[in-house]
């Protein structure tokens, strides 16, 4: 059973034999016996149709007394893709945040099982390991690439640019050094940015001493109210601006909060109904 179920059935909602609407992806020539939107009625031609494509409820049959075949544009087969970049900073970071690169993981292959249970036969499902890639694993059901040599900010924009731009993508980052904003040339209407952040990345607690605060060597004392009252509204306002960021380029944004006090790091229930009310925010577009 997918463990994020919701998220599965807004997939398996979105399928192909249901009419999927997922950016360009209709066929661009017109086809006979295929599923899709219909587009229309021709004499049959034995020189350019076959005998079973004959329509037998053909309303041109009826008023010209000859065969007649329906045309459709056929549905193609949707590119699905979940994309787990792995920030190299990640690797710096204090000892109370280091959890966060084992949940990303633990949220890549949830995420990537439930899809596969729920996708089509027809559509193409891979992983993207994108970024820090050294000693990443994924244990999934299917294809993962790890792309290597996108360990800097616009490689790895460029990269990720590049699979959005091919059919639907769910990127799993935190995106505060990932430039998607500044692509040229990118179709971000079928792409949704899972922000994920560890609780202590959003506030710190009030009251546990020191603490170091991010990758530049700057410390927070916890005890003194007004200093840590100001770092953590500095900290909403860098996050609410990577949102808002991501949604200005036409991004859809699901944001998901690791803890430290939960086995697997994050709320599967309320996780999942974010990511599945992403996918229907695509959708509607």
């Amino acid at each position: 059973m997918a463990e994020l179920p919701l998220t599965g059935q807004a997939m398996f909602e979105l399928s192909t034999e249901y009419g999927r609407r997922i950016g360009s992806h209709m066929g661009s020539q017109l086809s006979f016996e295929e599923n899709g939107v219909f587009a229309g009625e021709e004499p049959f031609d034995p020189n350019k149709h076959p005998v079973s494509a004959i329509d037998p409820m053909s309303f041109g049959e009826v008023v010209f007394g000859v065969p007649f075949v329906s045309q459709v544009v056929p549905y193609r087969p949707v590119d699905i893709s979940v994309v787990l970049h792995q920030d190299p900073r990640l690797r710096v970071l204090p000892d109370y945040l280091q959890g966060i690169r084992e949940y990303k993981r633990e949220l890549a292959t949830k995420l990537f099982k439930s899809i596969f249970e729920s996708k089509q036969m027809s559509d193409t499902l891979r992983l993207f390991i994108i970024g820090d890639t050294e000693g990443v694993t994924v244990d999934v059901p299917g294809e993962v690439k790890a792309v290597e040599d996108t360990k800097e900010p616009e490689a790895a924009a460029n990269t990720i640019g590049t699979i959005c731009n091919n059919g639907l993508a769910i990127v799993i980052s935190d995106f505060s050094d990932l430039p998607l904003e500044k692509l040229q040339g990118v179709n971000f209407n079928n792409t949704i940015a899972i922000k994920s952040n560890y609780e202590l990345e959003l506030a710190l607690p009030a009251n546990v001493g020191r603490l170091p605060a991010g990758v530049d060597g700057e410390v927070v004392n916890t005890n003194k109210p007004k200093e840590l009252a100001k770092f953590n509204e500095g900290l909403v306002v860098l996050h609410d601006g990577i949102v808002n960021r991501l949604e200005s380029a036409g991004i859809t944004v699901a944001r998901v909060i690791f803890e430290r006090l939960l086995s697997s790091g994050f709320e599967l229930r309320k996780t999942d109904e974010q990511i599945a009310d992403a996918v229907h925010h695509v959708v509607r577009k």
